[in-house]
């Protein structure tokens, strides 16, 4: 705790100048370069505000020279990290304030979000040849469905979408799903009486849509685990979280190639950070940036964490970067995803919201410093978030939500949204099989 009040007390809290008294929202951030416009709004009652780029460059805009906010367009393309500040001043007085923007280079490749790198990495044919692409989804009754993404243009009823349903018997749940680079769906079958579960499960998909029982780990001798993410990292290995047991295990490509009881090759388990944080406290969603960087939920201890790739374990066992709220933003932080721009976006089912933050170049003990809060309205309802479980990016950009109620919801352009916003999705869907965790992935 002294360490965490600490870092609070050592932030500048931004956006006013000495002398000022203007304050811009938000007041620090890192953009991509390439990315969407960021929205700037000042606080306070002046009736006349006017902004500008403290100093040239090239390619950058505002939408706006006067009002209570502009937005901020990053140029397509940098170099290096380059810094500016967008100030805010009252015409005719010594009042003004400053919102401080890094420009990072881009980090995505060719316009495909890094949410799957071994998806987007594989040889595999997306959705199983003719059928096209889907949208797959765990159930709590037993289920993985797949969705055909074709169907989901216009709002309605998922039942009528066509899909392709596996059912299993014995009162299992399939607790998370992933696709290695083969395009081989595997499943987390979660049932926690050993020796049977919880087993990963590896189906192919056929060339008329439909599955094949392929390949079933069981836990190894004495061991039950209790999957509620799992991810492929780019060399083909399956990292799982283990929620109830606080770690991270990881399965080397070639133990995924047959049935068996492998141990986890890789084991990062709980421990107290240097900067007095827990590492790994209730480990509810992860997933990889395309540096290779693997990004964990931490549902318990209401954290994000980074663990940076080694060349002998996988990943360092100490995280490199952790995310803390001491705002009151996020209650908790459960589900991750990485849109197309590199930005990662945090599900919070406590606070049924979403954020999105810049997540490259952090370092360390890191505030929440959310770009965009979608959120329920001050005072009011908002029917898109409803009992919100987890959140997935398809390779248009477009930002998917799953909720309690079992309703779909698909938003476009989200990389415009900025501050905290309720938008109107797209499409709304119900009839969405539910789980606690709401995992779901496109291919």
């Amino acid at each position: 705790m002294i360490a965490l009040a600490a870092l609070v007390a050592g932030c500048s809290s931004g956006g006013t100048p000495d002398g000022g008294g203007l304050s811009v929202t938000p007041a620090n951030l890192t953009v991509f370069a390439g990315s969407g416009p960021v929205q700037l709004t000042v606080t306070g009652n002046y009736s006349q505000i006017a902004w500008q780029l403290d100093k040239a460059l090239a390619g950058a805009s505002l939408s706006a020279a006067t009002g209570v906010s502009t937005a901020f367009t990053p140029p397509a393309s940098v170099t290096t990290n380059q810094d500016v500040k967008v100030v805010a001043s009252v015409p005719g007085t010594a009042i003004s304030g400053f919102a401080k923007i890094t420009v990072a280079p881009a980090k995505s490749t060719s316009g495909t979000p890094p949410v799957n790198p071994a998806r987007d990495a594989g040889t595999g044919t997306p959705g199983g040849g003719a059928v096209g692409p889907r949208l797959w989804i765990p159930g709590s009754t037993g289920t993985v469905t797949g969705f055909p993404v074709a169907a989901l243009g216009s709002s309605g009823s998922l039942a009528a979408s066509g899909a392709t349903t596996l059912t299993w018997t014995g009162g299992t749940v399939p607790t998370a799903i992933a696709f290695d680079k083969s395009g081989m769906l595997w499943i987390a079958n979660f049932f926690n009486v050993y020796p049977d579960g919880s087993q990963l499960l590896g189906y192919t998909i056929l060339s008329d849509g439909g599955l094949q029982a392929s390949v079933t780990l069981k836990p190894s001798s004495g061991k039950s685990i209790s999957p509620h993410a799992l991810a492929f990292a780019s060399n083909g290995d399956l990292w799982v979280a283990d929620y109830n047991d606080w770690a991270l295990l990881r399965y080397s490509a070639g133990q995924l190639a047959a049935s068996g009881a492998p141990l986890p090759t890789t084991t990062i388990g709980f421990k107290i950070t240097d900067a007095g944080y827990q590492s790994l406290v209730d480990p509810n969603d992860i997933a990889f940036d395309i540096d290779g960087n693997l990004w964990v939920a931490n549902r318990g201890g209401n954290t994000v964490m980074m663990f940076a790739p080694d060349s002998v374990n996988g990943l360092g066992s100490d995280p490199s970067v952790q995310i803390y709220d001491t705002t009151g933003t996020l209650a908790s932080m459960d589900g991750l995803a990485f849109d197309s721009s590199g930005y990662l976006w945090i599900a919070s089912v406590k606070s049924n919201a979403i954020v999105r933050i810049q997540a490259h170049g952090l370092n360390g003990p890191t505030q929440l410093n959310p770009i965009t809060v979608v959120s329920t309205p001050d005072g009011g309802s908002y029917a898109p978030l409803n009992g919100l479980r987890n959140i997935a990016f398809d390779v248009a950009g477009n930002l998917w939500v799953i909720n309690g109620d079992g309703t779909l919801v698909r938003f476009g352009g989200p990389s415009s949204f900025t501050g905290r916003v309720s938008p109107v999705p797209a499409a709304s869907f119900t009839g969405a099989p539910v789980t606690d965790v709401g995992r779901m992935q496109f291919y």
